[in-house]
């Protein structure tokens, strides 16, 4: 007897521990770098070795990467649960908004509140304050749409993502409305032929081989080599997408990394063959999954939010220290502790309410009510009449 076939790797999966801790790390690379360059750059650059600079430098800045990749590989996750109508489509973006917009608005209220009371403090310093308008684009995640000031430099990947989430769902509610994900359809492969045309017109944009990065780097194509490459792994390892759609989008990064250099693209590559390579062996939820680095990665969209805010007046305060090596090695680890613990303030209070109001705002599935089974009835015969006896 032959053998049943052999489940997708993640067909059972629900939570995937080795993304969490991904995300915690790359949220952390992104913090040192922008410690890194701030006050004492120039002071590291004395002592570290040129590898580790190369590191910081080339490779480190690009956790935001990391975090697309990731976001692509849970969203085609979370919308492959259930086919996607309007309602659904409209309650995903609403779920989407309740969980990342409660941090991300305490934020800008807290860079707020931080900068006038600056003003208040310090009168010989002033910071500009932004206007009314470039508030409220920043509440509505459209102020790189609108060529506005972000409240925070870190908001940038907010817009891009709000944008990932609005284009994404609508194309996996196309794949819903016209089946174009069929196995047994020859159509699935010409849909999967029209995501490749998308990455490689990503790519042509942000490597520079379309002259359209300037005008482009608003929206979300610029950076969707990044995100469909999260969302191309989670499909071809439940084998829901032709295994040549994979290898040819894997190809298409490939090309990219090797003709221009574009580290981006190299770390967006290296992410989704990593995925690729644990979710095969069905590693997804352990590898990596250290209590630390778990903890990091629940704390990470906080740490990412923050740490802009709270780093750099502890690095700039501990200037009047002078710009020793200690004094530098000292404000850089007090920063990154000041940053953790607001950080951590910041998931208990409001994100992980947020993520509770995500999950209350989850459609409960309709109960499936089965046809009701209607027995047969069996012909009654009519008595049988006996004549009298005589």
């Amino acid at each position: 007897m032959d053998d049943p076939p052999k489940p997708p790797p993640l067909a059972e999966a629900n939570r995937f521990g080795m993304l969490d801790s991904m995300r915690g790390l790359a949220a952390f690379s992104v913090m040192l770098t922008h410690f890194y360059a701030s006050t004492y750059k120039y002071t590291f650059l004395e002592v570290l070795p040129e590898w580790v600079v190369v590191l910081i430098d080339r490779y480190l800045i690009y956790g935001v990467d990391v975090f697309f990749v990731l976001s692509g590989f849970v969203m085609a996750f979370v919308l492959s649960r259930r086919p996607i109508d309007a309602p659904l489509f409209g309650n995903f973006l609403l779920r989407r908004t309740a969980r990342i917009g409660p941090p991300y608005w305490a934020t800008i209220i807290l860079a707020l509140v931080y900068w006038k009371l600056s003003n208040v403090v310090f009168t010989w310093r002033q910071v500009p304050m932004p206007s009314f308008p470039e508030i409220a684009a920043n509440v509505f995640f459209v102020q790189e749409i609108l060529s506005l000031p972000h409240v925070l430099g870190v908001f940038w990947t907010l817009c891009i993502e709000m944008q990932f989430y609005l284009v994404f769902g609508l194309l996996v509610w196309a794949e819903s409305r016209f089946r174009l994900l069929d196995p047994s359809s020859p159509r699935t492969h010409g849909w999967c032929a029209v995501h490749l045309g998308l990455v490689a017109l990503s790519l042509a944009i942000h490597t520079g081989w379309l002259p359209l990065r300037p005008a482009m780097a608003p929206w979300f194509i610029t950076f969707w080599y990044s995100f469909a490459a999260g969302a191309f792994t989670f499909r071809y390892l439940t084998r829901s997408i032709p295994r040549w759609s994979y290898w040819a989008m894997l190809g298409l990064l490939t090309a990219a990394t090797a003709l221009t250099y574009a580290n981006s693209v190299f770390v967006s590559t290296g992410s989704a063959l990593f995925i690729l390579f644990a979710g095969e062996r069905g590693r997804l939820g352990r590898w990596l999954c250290h209590p630390a680095l778990l903890y990091l990665g629940a704390i990470s969209y906080s740490l990412y939010l923050v740490h802009s805010l709270v780093g750099p007046p502890v690095m700039n305060l501990s200037t009047r220290l002078g710009d020793s090596l200690a004094v530098a090695v000292g404000a850089f680890l007090v920063a990154i502790l000041i940053a953790i613990g607001v950080s951590d303030l910041m998931y208990r209070l409001i994100e992980r309410p947020a993520t509770r109001l995500s999950h209350w705002l989850k459609p409960t599935p309709k109960p499936s009510v089965p046809p009701p089974v209607i027995e047969p009835i069996e012909p009654v015969e009519p008595p049988i009449e006996y004549p009298p006896a005589a």
